[in-house]
């Protein structure tokens, strides 16, 4: 039951708090990531009390030195309620790679004449291919937990199964579900050329930025597809 539990809540780690994400691309496929991850201090209490936080960390650890594409990596949980990693890579392309025989389907480079497109799409098919970036998403529990975990419940039943085990911590039920409808990742992506369209984002610059509500891709009842089209300088 603790298993269970403690996946669930891996799935439910953004409630109440600050997600962000910015991916930087250069001109010849490098570039680098970076992540950060604010816990309210209920959620943090309530991981704290049931997760192990130097596993998680452990876990992504070894898969950042294990993904050839990755030339850099760092990873911080030294601040109370505050997870924080910065990765650098040679090629986004290779780094982002699936198991042998599968297709990537999360993110994905499209180039025509000058023009460059970046697709970025979410699936309950292609949650699993996360994994790259965040290792524990690959469990099968999680996996059932998470978007396909939501077939056939409507929203409102997932809400009831995913906010029920913050009883206790919050102070009440209605916090989390508050921190569950307030909560939402936000992810910047920058690229080496000027920007000519974009969906389902805002342009600033040279930098696209996504703001996706956390139930959406928690359930992904439909799927989430997001594109930013450059000319590369």
């Amino acid at each position: 039951m603790k298993r269970i539990v403690l996946l669930l809540i891996s799935l439910t780690a953004l409630f109440s708090c600050s997600v962000k994400g910015s991916l930087n691309l250069e001109a010849d496929g490098a570039g680098s990531m970076d992540m950060s991850f604010t816990l309210a201090p209920y959620f943090g209490d309530f991981f704290n009390d049931l997760a192990d936080a130097d596993q998680l960390v452990a876990e992504t650890d070894k898969s950042m030195k294990e993904n050839p594409a990755v030339t850099s990596h760092t990873i911080d949980s030294s601040e109370k309620y505050r997870y924080s990693g910065t990765f650098t890579f040679d090629d986004f392309e290779k780094m982002m790679a699936p198991k042998e025989g599968e297709e990537q389907t999360v993110f994905v480079m499209e180039k025509r004449g000058n023009e460059t497109t970046l697709r970025i799409t979410f699936t309950r098919e292609n949650w699993e291919q996360m994994s790259v970036l965040v290792p524990i998403f690959s469990d099968p529990t999680i996996a059932m937990l998470g978007p396909s975990g939501s077939i056939g419940l409507t929203e409102e039943e997932y809400r009831e199964m995913v906010i029920y085990p913050f009883e206790g911590y919050a102070s009440s039920l209605e916090e989390a579900q508050k921190g569950l409808d307030d909560s939402s990742l936000v992810f910047t992506v920058t690229l080496p050329g000027t920007i000519i369209s974009q969906k389902g984002g805002t342009v600033s610059g040279r930098t696209v930025t996504y703001r996706i509500p956390l139930i959406r891709m928690l359930m992904l009842d439909q799927s989430l597809t997001y594109s930013v089209t450059y000319i590369q300088e």
